[in-house]
């Protein structure tokens, strides 16, 4: 949602308290999701330590550390392997020292199988999958689990998309219920198809306003470019062009049993297992041929790439700087976990040593990477003070190259050994992390073994083959950089150090497919262009007698609806009244009940000034916006639907024609129209009467459509007297009953409020 949207909603004073949020068991998910490095330290706290006044600094041996783990093989129970007659590979984990049983489902469909111009799908599945099927909603698959205390989730990753259900031992058979059901006979329902792409839109934007994820995004995007599935980012524009008939696709295509690993582990009968989940699954039937994976070409390394993404007044700078790493299956896998413990992945790492005596000592960092079936990232995150970016950056690079240019001491090695395993044991102790553990391993094709061996491939790894695949992994001649934070003050400080870089604003889009410029159209298209807009303009009445109106009143019912996933539907209804005084004065004022009191709010617009009133019995308020709203209520002013058939034939905006498309079934001509300054709005116009049905445009992070319709005249213009407006989770639908032109407006009516 954008600002504006938000402050509307203020003033109209619909947000209401939600239910609290209910807190989540633990989900096993599945390692490799390619968003490893999303994870990033803490922004730098100004508690004015310095790393040169540290009193502890140098003194060594105050605490002994334990004494280094001596690597044994796990005592891991017994992993079983079979195929049902549908396809359905099945590894299994039979514990009888615990009391629960743990089913993971993991179906190969995840971002990596999605297209550019859909990221998100797999995640929009995802979070519809659990919302019903043929034969049970949802309420009813909740029936089915709440009574013995099972839970079910479903997430999706880089990878796959995971089914995941945990029962007691005594009553597991309701996870077998329900997982067969939902993934072979999904209903999703449109309304729940509706909400995961607002949810997903919302944690889109989210993201986009977390300086550290933001990082983490454009260090994908710089990385693997944009011709690469790591490099793509789900964004409104791709969640916006998902429909529930691509969720269905999706769906059939992937969800086939050949093309997913049961795996159920924990307290089980082993001998009966097979034929219990034989009869579970048999509804879930072998169809077709198992997709083929697409595959893309992992980049050259040329030369260092920087781009420093601009959030002016920002005091932190936020830091990736990495390299494409290794396959999980890789020989060097073993050595790059232990070499990345050295690194930076504990707090005793050589990374947050050498940060703790970089500039001011408020630098912190680490480091990790993927772990897929594909080439993933090797990334080292780090948060500094924008006065110590540069600092930091060489410091990085610096240990980076340390790393490849000599091993590391035996003892050194010793504790990033210990720690990695002592991490490994952790992460091992319940049935749903075992079976998680065996689920991983099925789906990368690695031996059941390789889980009991884990500790023993570590404890072979020597200081020279830790220092060989940190020189093949990590390259601090030709990394990529990125940095989010002040370009103002983070660009001279890598100028100075001899790194060049490209600026993005925080605000743009991350790829650089969305963020480039629009490609130059034909002249067939623009003379196209002008045709169309020509018959509309006399649709309408004539650019005479719109360059003629100087004043409009508009006056109507609207009912409008906000969908939040956290605190439901809001509804509400209103009496709208909209003024305009051409060129640059808008008022809108908003009537409503509130509790048998009426109230009023509004936004009044003069020039290059803007403000928000309220008004409730004998109370009453105003407050001046901010430049970004007065900036998005001057686009408001410019996408008149009525004006904006005259903006073509403003000096430096464009207009092109698209490809024709329909409008709720009416076929339509489409013409886009380009200010000089990239603000943009498409137009669709009916083909037989060259009226406007619809109007879309972005705003800020999401998109928004305007549906225009019930045309009648009024002083020789064509009014749509019906509009419906909706914009990420806002809808505004509105009947106008009353519209004025050329009258006489009270100036009166934009002074600003006195204090």
């Amino acid at each position: 949602m954008t600002r504006l949207a938000k402050a509307s909603i203020v003033l109209l004073a619909l947000a209401a308290c939600g239910p609290g949020a209910k807190t989540s068991p633990v989900i096993p998910t599945l390692p490799g999701d390619g968003s490893a490095n999303t994870a990033a330290p803490k922004a730098p706290a100004d508690n004015g330590n310095k790393g040169a006044d540290d009193p502890w600094a140098g003194r060594e041996g105050l605490i002994d550390a334990p004494p280094p783990i001596i690597p044994r093989a796990l005592d891991l129970p017994r992993v079983d392997a079979f195929t049902l007659p549908n396809g359905l590979k099945v590894v299994a984990v039979e514990m009888h020292q615990t009391p629960m049983v743990s089913v993971q489902l993991a179906v190969r469909a995840g971002r990596v199988d999605a297209t550019r111009d859909k990221m998100g799908i797999e995640q929009v599945v995802a979070r519809a999958l659990l919302a019903g099927t043929s034969h049970r909603t949802a309420d009813q698959l909740t029936a089915v689990l709440d009574p013995v205390g099972a839970a079910i989730h479903a997430q999706s990753s880089y990878e796959n998309t995971l089914i995941s259900c945990q029962a007691r031992a005594d009553s597991w058979q309701a996870c077998l219920d329900v997982i067969p059901d939902v993934v072979a006979h999904p209903s999703f329902p449109k309304d729940a198809v509706d909400a995961a792409r607002l949810e997903l839109a919302q944690a889109a934007a989210a993201r986009r306003k977390d300086p550290s994820q933001l990082a983490a995004l454009h260090f994908q995007n710089l990385l693997w470019g944009d011709a690469h599935v790591r490099g793509w980012a789900a964004s409104q524009r791709t969640v916006d062009s998902i429909t529930r008939k691509d969720v269905v696709a999706w769906h059939k295509k992937y969800f086939v049993p050949q093309n997913a690993v049961l795996a159920v582990a924990g307290n089980i009968d082993g001998k009966r297992l097979e034929a219990r989940l034989r009869r579970a699954f048999r509804t879930w039937r072998k169809r077709g041929r198992v997709p083929a994976r697409k595959t893309y070409k992992v980049p050259d390394r040329q030369r260092l790439r920087a781009r420093v993404v601009d959030w002016p007044g920002m005091q932190v700078a936020y830091i990736r700087v990495g390299n494409e790493g290794l396959k999980h299956t890789d020989p060097d896998f073993y050595k790059a976990v232990v070499f990345n413990e050295i690194l930076g992945g504990d707090v005793g790492s050589r990374l947050s040593r050498r940060l703790a005596q970089t500039g001011g000592g408020q630098a912190q960092g680490s480091s990790g990477f993927d772990r897929n079936f594909d080439v993933g990232l090797y990334v080292v995150s780090a948060a500094a003070p924008a006065a110590d970016a540069a600092a930091t950056v060489r410091a990085i690079l610096h240990e980076m190259k340390a790393l490849g240019d000599a091993p590391p001491s035996q003892s050194e090695l010793a504790l990033a050994v210990t720690h990695a395993i002592g991490q490994y044991l952790l992460s091992m102790e319940t049935s749903a992390e075992l079976g998680n553990a065996v689920l991983a391993a099925a789906l990368h094709g690695m031996k059941a073994d390789s889980l009991r061996d884990y500790p023993l491939a570590l404890g072979k790894v020597t200081p020279e083959q830790a220092k060989a695949a940190a020189a093949r992994i990590l390259d601090p001649l030709a990394p990529a950089m990125v940095i989010v934070g002040d370009a103002k003050k983070i660009g001279p400080q890598l100028t100075a150090i001899g790194i060049s870089f490209d600026t993005v604003k925080h605000s743009d889009p991350v790829g650089g497919w969305e963020r480039a410029p629009k490609p130059e159209h034909s002249k067939e298209a623009v003379a196209k262009a002008s045709k169309i807009l020509a018959k509309a303009l006399e649709a309408k009445g004539g650019a005479a007698a719109l360059r003629g109106m100087k004043t409009m009143i508009l006056e109507g019912d609207a009912k409008g609806v906000i969908r939040d996933p956290k605190s439901g539907t809001q509804k509400f209804t209103a009496h709208v009244r909209r003024t305009f005084v051409t060129p640059d004065h808008m008022r809108r004022d908003i009537a409503r009940d509130v509790g048998g009191q009426k109230a009023v709010s509004g936004i009044v617009l003069a020039g290059n000034q803007a403000w928000a009133f309220e008004q409730r019995g004998n109370k009453q308020g105003a407050g001046e916006l901010p430049a970004e709203l007065v900036e998005a209520l001057k686009q408001q002013l410019w996408r008149d639907p009525g004006r904006i058939l005259l903006r073509h034939l403003d000096k430096g905006t464009t207009a092109v024609a698209l490809p024709d498309q329909k409008v709720e079934g009416h076929p339509c001509y489409v013409v886009q129209v380009r200010r000089a300054d990239g603000l943009a709005s498409t137009l669709f116009f009916d083909k037989k009467t060259y009226l406007l049905r619809r109007q879309s445009y972005r705003s800020e992070d999401s998109s928004a459509v305007e549906t225009y319709d019930d045309y009648k005249t009024v002083g020789g213009l064509a009014v749509a007297h019906h509009r419906v407006t909706t914009e990420g989770p806002t809808q505004f639908d509105m009947t106008i009953t009353n519209v004025k032109f050329n009258v006489n407006v009270p100036a009166s009516l934009f002074e600003k409020p006195k204090k």
